[in-house]
Formats: C-alpha cells, structure tokens, sequence
C-alpha cells in the first residue's frame, strides 16, 4: 500500500524466490510505502548471546571504556588520599596550654594547619625571629621614610636555626647590619615559594610533616595524567582496530570527570605524623587558652616579661591577635604605649608585605599567598633588650 497517511492504495508488485520489486515512480512529500510480508516459522535464527553483547560493546565503547579509566582513576587517587593525605587522628578531649610549643616556630605552625604558607604566616616568622632576639623591628616616621619599618640586626648567629629562618634572616639583611623593610619587600615576594619549600622540609627532618604537599600534588597529578593518556591511547586504538562508532559527547564528559577525579584528592595531599597532628592538638589547646582566659589569670602570668611575645607570633597564626593584644592592653600593669607600639608595627608590615604582593601578583598574573582575616595587633617589645 502506498499514499498519504491513512490511505490505503494499492500498488504493483513482482515478486521471486529471494526478491520483491516495487512499482512506483515519485513519493510526494507525506506519502509512504508500506509493505506487509509473512514468512516461514523459524525463517530467522536467533540472535546468540555473545553477539548481543559484541553489539552492546560496539554501541557503547566509549562510555565502557571511559567508566573502566574513571574507575582505574579514582583507586589510585583513593590509595594515594590514604597514603599521603590523611591524617593521624587524635581521640582525646583539648587541653588548656599555656605557652606555644617549643619544636616549631609559628610560621610551621601555619604549614601544619592549613598546608599552603601564607603572608601572615610570614610575617609571624618575622616577629617571631625578631622576639628570639635576631633583629630589633622599629617603626621610622620621617619625611625620607614615613610609615617604614627598620630592621637592626642584633647577633648573627646561625646556630639551631632552621633553614627557612637562616633564608629569612639572608633576605632582609644580606650581609648589612640594617635594612628598610621598603627595601627587602620585593625580595620577600619573588621569594615566597622558596620559604615555603623550606618550611615543608624543616618540618619534614622534624619528623611533622610525611611529604611535601605541592612535590606530592604535582607527582601525583602527573601520573594521574599518565594513566589518563595511556588508558585514552589504548582505547583510541581498539576502537580504530575494530571500527566500533565514535561518541563525541560521551568522551567530553568522561574527559571532565577524569579531570575532577585527578584534581579533587590533591586538595588534601599534606598528610601530618603523628607528632604534627599532636603539634596541631596542642596548637588548638593554645587558642582555648587565649579565648578562655579571664583577667586574674592572666595578670599572674603577665608577671613573666615574656609571655606576650612569646604568644602573639603563634597567636597570628591562630587569629587570636587582636584578642591577645586586647587582654593585654585591660591589664594595669602593662604599659599600653608597648602595647600600641606592637599593633602599629605589625599592621604596617602585613600591610607593607601584602601590598608589595598584590602589586607583584598584579604584574605577574599569579598569587603567591593567601591571607587570613581576624588577626592583627603586634609592634615594639623591651623584653631583654629586645625591640620589634
């Protein structure tokens, strides 16, 4: 039957043993053929298993194969989260501490908490050398140098000190016995990531840290693309041997994927020892103290000339500062000059640091550090002979 949907006419035909030949010169546009045929039982034999299956492979290799390289993807990103990127875990309540640790300095203690440095770390490093007695940090106020931080150094010993704190003490003083912190703001910036990777192998010979976090990454991202290309060749190969058919979409979207799969479990590749998680709980044990504690408390302990230096660096880190400096500056005791010599010092060179690096990061197209909100506060101290 032929014609328009619905219509029923008839058409000519001839037909053998093996053929059938159809009559008709021109469908018009809405017209159609349709064609009723009978065969013999059993005229067809059926379709095997195994052929269905070749067929279903055929059909869909591209998203076969992809899923099974997603697959291979995310075991390996999942054994290598396990082996560099967790960390031990400390089962027990938080202990009230009174002092920072003695094993580590408070930019380290930056790198345990959040893994990456960033420039409040750097300048707690600062203020931290500084309060063990390296240098003496003072604020200048001239018409030559309004607002400029000058940097005297005091003893140049180089003993027990770690090599992010010798590359320190190298970039600001460089052999002179002063330096404007105008002067050495460039040097610090274009070295950020080099104290950074100096910071990952003190804590490693320390034992607090098992890897490197951004070696660690990049190894692994680029195995992780070695796997991709060699899984992608393999199955550019087998599709072109056996001419299976090509979807486009579904290998963007397996393409993305492996991408998210080998990007995601980098995020947490700076796994800690045992000894740095215990460095962190300690760490949290110090911020309870210096949240919690109530003014007679600290009054006893403001007897001892040095506990305000010897916690604001590390207090930096935990963004307690301006609470610190606060609780100081409530008792009597405490000359509120010294105090306020602290907070105008400090912001000045966060602020002189990240400036100098927004304008690097500005001219380069790049981002070397991440600052933290919350924490201000620091400036001049006496203790010792000794001035910020």
């Amino acid at each position: 039957m032929s014609g328009k949907v619905g219509s029923y006419d008839k058409i000519d035909y001839k037909k053998n043993e093996t053929q059938l030949y159809i009559s008709k010169n021109v469908l018009n546009p809405q017209e159609g053929i349709t064609i009723y045929a009978s065969f013999p039982l059993n005229s067809f034999s059926s379709i095997s298993n195994v052929k269905k299956i070749k067929w279903f492979i055929s059909d869909f290799f591209d998203v076969i194969w992809g899923v099974l390289g997603l697959l291979t993807l995310f075991l390996y990103s999942l054994i290598s989260l396990i082996k560099y990127g967790i960390d031990p875990k400390i089962k027990r309540p938080i202990v009230v501490q009174y002092t920072p640790s003695k094993n580590i300095n408070s930019a380290e203690l930056g790198i345990l908490l959040n893994e990456r440095l960033k420039y409040d770390h750097l300048v707690s490093l600062i203020f931290y050398m500084s309060h063990k007695g390296f240098y003496s940090i003072n604020l200048i106020n001239s018409e030559k140098n309004k607002n400029n931080v000058k940097f005297i150094l005091l003893k140049d010993s180089k003993e027990k000190l770690t090599r992010a704190e010798l590359f320190l003490l190298q970039l600001l003083f460089d052999n002179k016995k002063e330096a404007l912190l105008s002067d050495v703001n460039s040097k610090l910036n274009s070295n950020f990531l080099k104290i950074e990777n100096f910071l990952y192998e003190d804590l490693i010979q320390k034992n607090l840290l098992a890897n490197n976090p951004v070696k660690t990454v990049s190894s692994m991202f680029g195995k992780n693309f070695l796997i991709f290309i060699a899984l992608s060749g393999i199955g550019v190969g087998i599709q072109w041997i056996c001419s299976f058919p090509h979807n486009s979409a579904a290998s963007i979207i397996i393409i993305f994927l492996g991408f998210l799969i080998s990007c995601v479990p980098s995020i947490f590749m700076g796994r800690k020892t045992q000894l740095g998680a215990e460095e962190v709980y300690t760490s949290k044990g110090l911020k309870l103290f210096i949240k919690k504690v109530e003014k007679p408390r600290l009054e006893k302990l403001a007897e001892d000339p040095e506990i305000f230096e010897d916690i604001l660096s590390y207090a930096i880190i935990l963004n307690c500062a301006n609470l610190w400096i606060k609780k100081f500056g409530e008792i009597a005791s405490i000359n509120k000059e010294n105090i306020l010599s602290y907070s105008l010092i400090y912001k000045e060179v966060n602020r002189s640091l990240k400036t100098s690096a927004q304008k690097s990061s500005a001219s380069r197209g790049t981002s070397y550090g991440r600052s933290s909100s919350g924490s201000s506060g620091g400036g001049r101290g006496g203790g010792g002979g000794r001035s910020w």
